[in-house]
């Protein structure tokens, strides 16, 4: 059916489905990956991966937690790369715990 169609189609029609249906198809992706995380941490030590023992700690909790997390992001970036990276890395680790937390965690 759609070999009849493209045949009878001219080359500019063609593109102009080809792009419309590639469209559809990456929006249609989107919609459904827009929730999927993916994290793989290939660091030698883990270092930005939860432990086991913070993993059976939050685990046990039920309780909800906030965390409160100050970096002020217009002065870090006149700070040395050490610092500015360290910051980056403390806010990913609290997005992981978040991540983990399924809800019982607020950042």
């Amino acid at each position: 059916m759609i070999n009849k169609f493209f045949k009878n189609s001219s080359g500019s029609s063609k593109g102009i489905i080809i792009l419309v249906l590639t469209g559809a198809v990456l929006i249609l992706a989107n919609i459904l990956i827009k929730d999927f995380t993916l994290r793989w941490d290939t660091t030698q030590d883990k270092i930005y991966s939860l432990s086991d023992a913070t993993h059976s700690i939050m685990d046990k909790s039920t309780r909800e937690v906030t965390l409160k997390y100050f970096n002020n992001a217009s002065l870090i970036k006149d700070t040395p790369k050490e610092i500015q990276t360290y910051a980056r890395r403390i806010n990913d680790l609290l997005k992981e715990y978040q991540a983990y937390g399924k809800g019982k965690i607020k950042l």
